[in-house]
């Protein structure tokens, strides 16, 4: 079962709800340990997808 499956079957509303408000922002800190990590420097600022896609079992960049 992959990743999002998972996450779809135990993502409550609630935490729907915190995901849809901070998605910048946990971008941002993804994207700030991910530099810090890897030394990439290449990687968009802004998220380049939406929280629907990056939940969406059938979808893939």
């Amino acid at each position: 079962m992959s990743f999002r499956n998972q996450i779809n079957e135990d993502l409550t509303a609630n935490l729907r709800n915190h995901l849809d408000e901070n998605f910048s922002l946990i971008y941002s800190n993804a994207l700030d340990y991910v530099k810090t990590k890897t030394n990439l420097t290449t990687l968009p600022e802004l998220c380049p997808y939406t929280l629907v896609q990056v939940l969406d079992k059938n979808w893939l960049p």
